[in-house]
């Protein structure tokens, strides 16, 4: 058997307002595996995750997530089917600590406990009693991580990890998802400016451009194509033009 894929994004056009920021978008991401998008500013990164974890609907195409369409279903049916986001800005509740803002996502039932998912972040285990607003930008985005994965969920989408952190936090937190991926079985959807830090860890890569697929393959694969990766990050649609 192959690898199993956890979503399934079939010819997607989505946007704002009427206004379509995705144009037949197509992308798969498998169990056990880590899955990056990435891009530009503007490039329709987000918007993959946020329609796929039901904030966005579909103008068109089709979503599934553990083999089930999303099209009906509101954000919250999907945290019970087993689908975590981690916000660019981190969905925490500052005022909590962060003890209570993990047993605020814990699910009754939900494996792995607090306690297993702690040892993957061993600082927060000094500052359970500290208030999440306190915390450095790195500690908060641990917290976030901790609490998207306590919930149980088997699919874990993530926006813009790097985002305010200072790079050597980022080379810290980014192989912690990689195990994650690898060790709970669970399928990664990791959206990235960073290129670099993002093909050290992701098995499999898209780079957008405009809302659409510019270039799919493996990271070694899409590490060999520079010239179409730099491309879309300068908004061209095709090198050398």
């Amino acid at each position: 058997m192959g690898p199993r894929p956890a979503i399934e994004v079939e010819d997607l056009t989505a946007g704002y307002h009427g206004m379509a920021v995705l144009r037949g978008l197509s992308i798969t991401a498998h169990f056990g595996a880590v899955t990056a998008l990435l891009g530009a500013n503007g490039a329709g990164k987000t918007t993959p995750l946020l329609t796929i974890a039901g904030f966005v609907r579909p103008m068109a195409g089709r979503v599934l997530v553990m083999g089930q369409p999303i099209e009906r279903r509101a954000p919250h049916e999907l945290v019970r089917m087993g689908l975590s986001l981690v916000p660019e800005g981190r969905g925490l509740v500052y005022e909590l600590t962060v003890s209570e803002n993990l047993r605020l996502h814990t699910r009754r039932g939900a494996k792995p406990l607090v306690g297993d998912v702690l040892d993957l972040f061993p600082a927060l285990r000094q500052l359970a009693s500290r208030r999440a607003g306190l915390l450095s930008g790195g500690e908060q985005q641990m917290l976030a991580l901790a609490c998207a994965i306590v919930s149980g969920g088997r699919v874990l989408l993530i926006d813009e990890m790097s985002h305010g952190l200072a790079p050597v936090v980022v080379e810290r937190l980014l192989p912690t998802v990689r195990a994650v991926a690898q060790e709970r079985d669970l399928a990664v959807v990791l959206v990235e400016q960073q290129v670099d830090a993002a093909l050290r860890v992701a098995d499999f890569v898209y780079v957008l451009n405009r809302g659409q697929v510019a270039l799919a393959g493996t990271a070694q694969e899409i590490g060999g194509r520079t010239d179409v990766v730099e491309a879309s990050y300068l908004g061209v649609t095709e090198p050398g033009r």
